[in-house]
């Protein structure tokens, strides 16, 4: 059988990232990801038979499982990367194979650290919130419009008024915490502490988060990253939720003793961030022709 490095060899030579790879084969994402950066030491004969196949024959025959491995190889694979195959499946899985292995207790921390992330292949985007590693998959035509519509409001903004700020897409790693528990990747940051940033990511808390809502991560969104997002310090933190047309803005100010959800409206009009002392305004309806056309 074909060794590993041989297989690594011949998929970046013929240009397969791993997610083409997991359709091709039926293998999970995150089962790849674990056999390629050498986690996987002892790998299912099974799963190395079904890529051996892609790599050596015509991709093209391809279109879910290759031939010899079958749906159980999946379900009894003692992998610990499992795609999720709940109503979030497809979109980020976790090693310990549940959609959120500590189901908002962020007091319990996972096993994985930034050295793990930092080993995966170079197409493979992931999160990890205290030590629970978390897969990312392509954002939607919506979702990236909407991130760089109020990206580009930021640039205009920082740039007229030559703020001393820099504002980032995802994806851009975020060392949150300052730890090696933690690796954010927010859709869009802006951070005004130039001493927080380094030519590899972002070091501690950025001033502006936000984050635009979809169905399969809204729970990681929403519970497990916000409650480090007011830890680290972040400033204020918005979140876009299409489904619902709403936006829902948290802030961290001196009356409060903890993040606050300050306001909760509909998508209409314009609303000025609270970092840029209400001299930036957002245009929600230009958000919402956004949401509407596609």
């Amino acid at each position: 059988m074909m060794t590993i490095e041989k297989m690594q060899q011949i998929r970046e030579a013929r240009g397969i990232s791993i997610a083409q790879l997991a359709e091709y084969t039926g293998v999970p994402v995150g089962t790849l990801t674990k056999i390629f950066a050498g986690v996987t030491k002892r790998p299912r004969p099974a799963t190395l038979q079904a890529i051996e196949r892609v790599l050596t024959g015509d991709p093209d025959r391809y279109s879910g499982r290759a031939a010899g491995y079958e749906a159980r190889s999946l379900k009894d694979d003692t992998s610990p990367f499992m795609v999720s195959d709940g109503a979030d499946a497809g979109v980020y899985s976790t090693i310990s194979g549940e959609l959120n292995s500590f189901n908002g207790d962020c007091d319990i921390p996972g096993p994985y650290r930034v050295s793990d992330i930092e080993k995966l292949p170079e197409d493979v985007r992931a999160e990890l919130i205290n030590g629970h590693l978390f897969y990312l998959e392509s954002p939607t035509v919506v979702h990236q419009r909407i991130v760089s519509t109020v990206f580009f409001e930021f640039e205009s903004h920082i740039r007229a008024k030559k703020k001393k700020c820099l504002a980032l897409m995802a994806p851009t790693d975020v060392q949150i915490m300052q730890d090696d528990m933690h690796i954010f990747q927010p859709d869009l940051l802006v951070v005004c502490k130039h001493d927080r940033i380094t030519k590899k990511r972002i070091y501690g808390a950025p001033d502006f988060v936000l984050e635009v809502l979809s169905p399969s991560t809204r729970r990681k969104d929403l519970i497990d990253k916000t409650v480090w997002y007011e830890k680290a310090g972040v400033r204020e933190l918005w979140f876009i939720d299409p489904d619902r047309k709403k936006l829902q803005i948290y802030d961290w100010t001196k009356e409060h003793e903890k993040f606050q959800l300050v306001q909760l409206m509909p998508l209409e009009g314009k609303k000025a961030v609270a970092i840029s002392d209400g001299e930036l305004e957002i245009d929600l309806d230009e958000i919402r022709e956004i949401i509407d056309t596609y």
